[in-house]
């Protein structure tokens, strides 16, 4: 005897996901000012999105410093010398300490957080290293 396929249909109680998805839909529908808003979302995703690049950016300074124990060592050093012991440094200490400021910019460039680069167009014809570029040509640079 063979066997017939049920279609989906989400009225069917039988199948096991629609069973366990009834509860859920019944409650938004009885409940319409639960649903979450646009606004929040969008709230959640630029937290989300910044966050990110946030730890992206300090999980790669870890892992650099701590395989290049000499460059922040001579770090330490500049900072104590311009700041002290005696208090945090601040953006007005950011001219008096050059080296952390190539750390800093090193960083970005070497572990980007996320891809910077806005695609361009050439607006005339050009030629670079052997190549022809026309006029209107797309370049996009790849970062990472």
């Amino acid at each position: 005897m063979k066997k017939e396929i049920t279609p989906w249909n989400p009225r069917n109680k039988r199948l096991p996901l629609v069973r366990w998805l009834t509860p859920f839909i019944a409650v938004r529908n009885y409940y319409p000012r639960y649903t979450i808003p646009p606004r929040l979302i969008a709230i959640f995703s630029c937290h989300q999105g910044a966050s990110s690049t946030v730890i992206s950016s300090l999980v790669s300074f870890i892992y650099l410093m701590t395989i290049n124990p000499e460059i922040q060592l001579a770090a330490q050093r500049e900072i104590d010398s311009v700041i002290g012991d005696n208090r945090l440094p601040s953006f007005d200490d950011r001219a008096s300490l050059p080296y952390i400021e190539a750390i800093y910019r090193e960083l970005l460039r070497f572990a980007p957080p996320l891809p910077l680069s806005i695609p361009h167009t050439t607006n005339k014809d050009d030629h670079y290293k052997g190549y022809f570029i026309p006029k209107g040509g797309f370049r996009a640079s790849f970062v990472f």
